[in-house]
């Protein structure tokens, strides 16, 4: 039946891969609320079917790159994200895939050093980008904070650490500064007339992007740490958040019939 196939899939991408711990797919647990095993041929059998053959052939290709070592450039890196994107032929494929990095990367004390950093590089080169093309920023902010913890450890915490007391320290003036822009907008007719919504959100930027912009402007000194605040002028910053009103009411009204047909 479906699992049968399934666990041979699934042990077939296993061993293609090469995979690292923690990378294994369990699909112990397909089961149906009849009669207990998935058939295939259903609609939900064969969806979960798709999902893990999807997955399958992701992880054929990410064992494939570790072991020739494919993915040090960035056209090369590049590349690997549109290959999983094309593999991954099943959506909710990139979804699992992504989930389980970062469950993964949150507990890697039972890896060995070597397997921990080889993770966090992967997540660092090709999930988190891969989740910053596909606009899933939870992701992509959570895999570059827990890859940066494991790379560098020291960094990751004192540049956190820098950040959390600029937020105490900076937030009276922050909210001021949010508060004012809020109401001069609120105030412009114009924009007001071609927005459903405006939104003034303050936010502080994310340790690893702080750290990555700080070495590359210290070109990787340990200066980067030790003031790597002050290196930077974005550090905090104010974002608009409008949803604009159509400029072609009839078209965007026939567009709207079309996806509802």
């Amino acid at each position: 039946g479906a699992r049968t196939r399934a666990r041979a899939a699934a042990a077939g991408a296993s061993a293609g891969a090469g995979a690292a711990p923690g990378t294994e797919l369990d699909v112990g647990g397909v089961e149906d609320e009849g009669d207990g095993v998935v058939d295939g041929g259903s609609g939900e059998g064969s969806r979960a079917l798709s999902l893990l053959t999807s997955l399958c052939k992701v992880e054929r290709l990410l064992g494939a790159m570790r072991s020739s070592g494919t993915t040090g450039s960035t056209a090369q890196r590049e590349a690997a994200q549109l290959l999983v994107l094309a593999l991954a032929s099943e959506p909710t494929a990139v979804l699992v895939l992504l989930g389980a990095r970062t469950l993964a990367l949150r507990d890697t004390t039972s890896l060995a050093p070597a397997a921990r950093a080889h993770a966090a590089r992967e997540a660092l080169e090709l999930f988190a980008p891969l989740a910053h093309r596909l606009s899933m920023w939870s992701f992509k902010l959570e895999l570059e904070q827990l890859a940066f913890a494991v790379l560098h450890p020291d960094a990751c915490a004192a540049i956190s650490a820098q950040i959390e007391r600029l937020r105490t320290d900076a937030r009276p003036s922050l909210e001021h500064h949010r508060a004012r822009l809020a109401s001069a907008l609120a105030s412009d007719s114009w924009l007001q007339a071609h927005t459903v919504s405006v939104a003034v959100v303050a936010r502080l930027k994310e340790p690893y992007s702080v750290w990555r912009k700080a070495s590359r402007a210290h070109h990787g000194r340990a200066r980067a740490v030790r003031h790597a605040l002050l290196a930077l002028s974005d550090v905090l910053g104010l974002r608009v958040v409008f949803d604009a009103r159509p400029l072609h009411p009839q078209l965007d009204a026939a567009d709207a019939a079309l996806l509802g047909a």
